[in-house]
């Protein structure tokens, strides 16, 4: 008895071969659609988790400039003059610390293929007296209440004075700090990383009337500050910063060399613009103004 053991014919291989091959190309597909949408969303969330805390941070620790604690303002206490304790690696200004001046800009200057500005400032520490009348039994009560913090978010007592500065370096944005009075162990011997996914930051000062008319707010470069000796008068900070996250995939259509518009109208001083890098890479703008209530030239 002879049974019929047919198989496949070429001609039925060769369209299962191609059936086969349209399904796993559309798996391809999918599978790597799938892992580019995923590292497009890792970069966002990152991006967004980045700029809550770089915004958070850096205001809290800009806010506190010129600050000077209850007990020195009724004594008219006036900061001292000296220069930064800052090596050049931290993109150090040697300018002094003059005329009760508290902030200081630095201008854009390049830290191991990083352009950015950078900013100085200084405050004193708070203390449990800040908060209480002068009878208080608790007056000159040098315990830090938690509102003043240092880089590493740890609070200053009022019985020190602390010189800080922010800027980008090759592992982001730093902070690095130093004692220009008091005791204790508050210089820093490396900076601080704020956040290692900024690559750049640019920085405008305000100064402000507050006189009540319609166009009081003017912003001015660090560069402009300097030339015009204006520090002191400085009362608003504007500052701008860009992340950059990996992405696994060209996202910048144009290409490396494209420019992302920060600010307008000081392009002519090399601000308000970055230019990108490496195209695979998501950037994110971060900004903000902090108002410096704290000025000490208020007090007077």
């Amino acid at each position: 008895m002879k049974l019929n053991q047919k198989g496949f014919g070429l001609i039925e291989l060769m369209i299962s071969i191609l059936v086969a091959s349209i399904i796993v190309a559309g798996l391809y597909q999918m599978v790597t659609s799938s892992w580019l949408n995923f590292g497009i969303s890792s970069a966002t969330a990152r991006s967004s988790k980045s700029a809550r805390q770089v915004d958070n941070i850096v205001n809290t620790l800009m806010f506190q400039a010129g600050y000077i604690n209850y007990r020195r303002v009724i004594q008219n206490y006036h900061f001292n003059s000296a220069t930064t304790g800052f090596n050049g690696s931290d993109l150090n200004n040697t300018r002094a610390w003059t005329d009760d001046v508290f902030i200081l800009g630095g201008v854009r200057t390049t830290l191991n293929n990083n352009t950015s500005n950078s900013v100085k400032f200084r405050f004193f520490g708070a203390s449990v007296a800040d908060d209480v009348s002068d009878n208080s039994p608790f007056f000159g009560d040098a315990t830090a209440n938690g509102f003043i913090f240092d880089c590493r978010g740890v609070n200053v007592p009022n019985t020190v004075q602390l010189e800080m500065i922010l800027y980008v370096g090759p592992d982001g944005l730093m902070c690095n700090q130093h004692a220009l009075e008091g005791t204790g162990d508050w210089n820093l011997n490396a900076p601080v990383v704020v956040d290692s996914s900024v690559v750049d930051m640019q920085v405008l000062y305000g100064i402000t009337t507050r006189e009540g008319e319609a166009d009081s707010d003017s912003y001015y470069t660090a560069e402009y500050l300097n030339a015009n000796n204006l520090w002191k008068d400085v009362n608003l900070v504007k500052y701008y910063m860009v992340t950059s996250q990996g992405t696994g995939q060209r996202v910048v259509r144009s290409g490396n060399g494209a420019e992302i518009t920060l600010f307008d109208g000081f392009a002519d001083a090399g601000y308000g613009t970055y230019a990108i890098q490496d195209s695979t890479r998501m950037h994110k703008i971060i900004s903000g103004t902090v108002s410096l209530l704290n000025n000490p030239q208020n007090y007077d």
